[in-house]
């Protein structure tokens, strides 16, 4: 099927753009490709697995259930033609109550249905898609169109190849296709689920414990749905409590995870949307690149993007933080995670954040971490090998834990299934090991603090882990495999000994020793990098599981327009430049 939307005939030359995903990436771009001065004899082409356009899978059935709630509210969100809490008035009250909420709910702060949000992202496409149309932009969209390849031209463009065999050639093309899967077909078969996306297949009754590996939101989400089909919940905020039903009396939800933590509570942010001011200059950092071998020192952002931020903001906690290093901080902000409770954690910060909502008082450092987090991604690529290690193994944990922003309501139901006895969270270390059982199920083995060993079986496993990251191997466009480059940062000097699990991603590149990250090689405007290190200057990577190495903070509604905006620049500059070569 394919539905274009054209104000007129087609120019005899025209920019013709496709973009594989028609999700909130594509819905961003072309709002940012709709900005431009001059946008006309521009045809956009969105392939879109689904059958709806501006959704994606996180807010779709694909990713979510009725009970699933967003992590953001109406002021956190970037600005799009109808704002969130403007549309939710607009709703009718059968519309509301389809999904629990009542009109005298309705505040910039509430968090709503993931379901709901996304017929809100839905009817903001097509009101995007109406203002593409006024300023002569064709668009043409292609639902339920799976793209199975895509094939480097050259200077020509590039060609993407569909599932019925159809060709089409543009001259650019951008890869915004969301959360990619592998394979799964396996899943479910002898009681191992190996995502618990999507989440109806997990509403059905388990009449016995099930182990999720992870707890983070993903890990949330399976929770929820598994709660409700084996049991319902009662009364509201701390008074809720959880009962399972008849045919489940022995239903339990056992959480293993690295470290057994669970992520912070969403609070009151000054700045809700979490937009990244720079203390920095390009300058400044051009010239400490100049004099670090063209490297970014992340000690360097951490002093001067972090610490700096609160010598006029909260003088007393800089100087808590003046003389620590990056690793004494964050084993300073660790330390209560470490020897408290994890339920008792929970709810400790589950009443911090009502204070933080209540009074509209941001806890300045959590807040000022989220925009570290931002601080490092954008330059993450400038990073060295050896800097990238302590990212991944001290500053990544504790972002992904502080702003994942668990909901109240979320959170809520966590403490309930705890005090009933249905919930655990049990920390496994690096150890741990998921053995399938010849008869169905499977063996869950580590080793406690002591070196003891720990087994555990279980007939239902769900693995909640998240998006894996693909290497190049596994991204699902074969001619354009051995046109990208893998994303790899250099040592300053290669250590002396590897364990051998760093060994595996240490590779020799020339005189260089580099270390292998996830995803594909891009610059700083998304565009590919080949295999010779030259930018594909027609080829543009969005696609969550294809940046990791490069964004390690990729995630949310608003880096899809900062990268949006990116692009299109980008686009519009290559276009102005062809048109002006005689």
């Amino acid at each position: 099927m394919e539905l274009s939307h054209s104000a007129s005939p087609p120019p005899s030359s025209f920019l013709s753009i496709a973009l594989v995903g028609g999700g909130p990436s594509a819905l961003f771009f072309l709002q940012e490709l709709c900005k431009l001065s001059e946008s006309a004899n521009i045809r956009i082409t969105i392939f879109e697995t689904s059958r709806d356009f501006g959704i994606g899978t996180p807010y779709s059935s694909r990713g979510a259930q009725p009970e699933h709630v967003t992590n953001v509210s109406s002021n956190e969100i970037p600005a799009l033609p109808t704002p969130l809490l403007e549309w939710l008035k607009g709703r009718s009250d059968e519309e509301l109550l389809e999904f629990q909420l009542k009109r005298e709910q309705l505040h910039q702060y509430l968090v709503i249905p993931r379901l709901l949000f996304g017929q809100y992202l839905h009817e903001q496409f097509t009101h995007i898609v109406s203002a593409a149309l006024k300023k002569e932009i064709d668009v043409i969209l292609k639902p339920l169109s799976k793209v199975v390849d895509v094939r480097p031209l050259g200077d020509s463009g590039i060609r993407i190849e569909e599932e019925d065999g159809r060709l089409s050639d543009f001259d650019s093309v951008i890869i915004c296709s969301g959360h990619l899967k592998l394979s799964r077909q396996d899943d479910g078969q002898g009681g191992v689920y190996r995502t618990p996306y999507p989440p109806k297949k997990l509403a059905r009754v388990f009449n016995h414990p099930v182990a999720l590996r992870g707890s983070s939101l993903t890990a949330f989400d399976a929770m929820m749905t598994l709660a409700r089909a084996n049991g319902s919940f009662r009364g509201e905020g701390r008074t809720l409590e959880y009962m399972p039903s008849r045919t489940s009396e022995a239903f339990r939800i056992d959480m293993y995870s690295r470290d057994g933590f669970f992520p912070c509570v969403r609070c009151y942010l000054d700045d809700p949307r979490l937009r990244y001011a720079p203390l920095l200059t390009q300058d400044e950092l051009e010239a400490h690149r100049r004099g670090q071998e063209g490297f970014i020192s992340l000690d360097f952002l951490f002093e001067r993007e972090f610490k700096q931020r609160f010598i006029h903001d909260d003088p007393g906690f800089y100087e808590f933080i003046r003389k620590m290093s990056l690793e004494e901080f964050i084993a300073a902000m660790m330390k209560v995670r470490i020897d408290t409770d994890p339920f008792r954690l929970l709810m400790m910060e589950y009443e911090e954040a009502e204070r933080s909502i209540r009074e509209e008082d941001s806890i300045d450092w959590k807040e000022k971490l989220a925009i570290l987090s931002l601080a490092v991604d954008r330059p993450a690529k400038y990073l060295s090998a050896e800097d990238r290690l302590r990212l991944e193994t001290s500053l990544l944990p504790l972002i992904s834990l502080v702003i994942a922003f668990v909901p109240q309501t979320t959170c809520e139901e966590v403490l309930a299934l705890h005090k009933a006895g249905r919930l655990t969270l049990t920390a496994t270390t690096l150890n741990s090991k998921v053995s399938p059982k010849a008869g169905g199920g499977i063996c869950y083995s580590w080793q406690d603090a002591n070196g003891h060993p720990i087994e555990r079986e279980y007939h239902t496993y769900v693995d909640c882990i998240g998006q894996p990251a693909l290497e190049i191997g596994a991204i699902p466009f074969a001619s354009l495999r051995p046109h990208l480059q893998p994303a790899r940062l250099r040592f300053r000097a290669l250590p002396a000994h590897l364990n051998t699990q760093l060994r595996g991603r240490v590779e020799q590149v020339g005189k260089d020793f580099m270390l292998r990250v996830p995803g594909v090689a891009i610059n700083d405007d998304f565009q590919a990098i080949d295999h010779d290190g030259l930018v594909m200057r027609n080829l543009f990577v969005m696609a969550v599981s294809l940046m990791g190495g490069f964004h390690p903070d990729y995630s949310g509604l608003d880096f899809c327009e900062q990268a949006s905006q990116r692009i299109v620049r980008a686009i519009a500059k290559q276009s102005y430049s062809t048109a002006q070569t005689p």
